[in-house]
């Protein structure tokens, strides 16, 4: 995998709270380097409970790399 593009943020989510917006790339996820990282290796590092932590590296307009967390919550009913 090389690099996971944000596609879209809902409001009030996670995502938002974190200040994601569409078209931010994600680099690193709790710890781990995006690129060259097996998707089953990310899939670890962001299984994560109701309230926990994800800490993420993200690149916000192409260049500026930014720090942020994501705190994990349930899926939305549909």
């Amino acid at each position: 995998m090389h690099s996971i593009k944000v596609e879209k943020v809902w409001p009030a989510s996670p995502a938002a709270a974190a200040n994601l917006v569409a078209g931010d790339v994600v680099v690193e996820i709790q710890g781990l380097k995006v690129d060259g990282a097996k998707a089953d290796d990310l899939k670890k590092v962001m299984n994560k409970g109701v309230g926990d932590i994800l800490r993420l590296k993200v690149k916000h307009d192409g260049k500026e790399l930014r720090d942020g967390t994501l705190k994990a919550a349930r899926k939305p009913e549909p």
